[in-house]
């Protein structure tokens, strides 16, 4: 009986594992597609600011997108906001990489 229920608890685990990688794996790809959004929307991404609109503009769209980010993380469990942290931080890293390198070819 009692490996029964130890076999019967390490299944509910694993499923609670998959059930929450499945879950972050959905905000991960939300947040890919906010930041997607953020830097290459047509009318207001990023990437479409122009000269002297460009200059400074990558603050303001991190902000966004750690706003987005946060909203995102409040959703899981907490031991999986580190996971999702992780993910989200190297997203911004790109996200002002993008940005900054975009204002500098304006700025010239």
């Amino acid at each position: 009986m009692a490996s029964v229920g130890i076999g019967v608890a390490e299944q509910q685990q694993r499923r609670i594992e998959q059930e929450n990688q499945s879950h972050l794996q959905v905000l991960t790809l939300q947040l890919d597609d906010f930041t997607n959004g953020l830097v290459n929307d047509p009318e207001h991404g990023l990437l479409s600011l122009q000269g002297t609109n460009a200059e400074g503009a990558t603050g303001n769209y991190t902000r966004q997108y750690e706003d987005f980010a946060n909203k995102l993380a409040a959703e899981l469990p907490s031991d999986m906001h580190e996971p999702f942290q992780q993910q989200a931080i190297a997203r911004r890293i790109q996200l002002e990489r993008t940005g900054l390198s975009h204002e500098l070819g304006q700025r010239r």
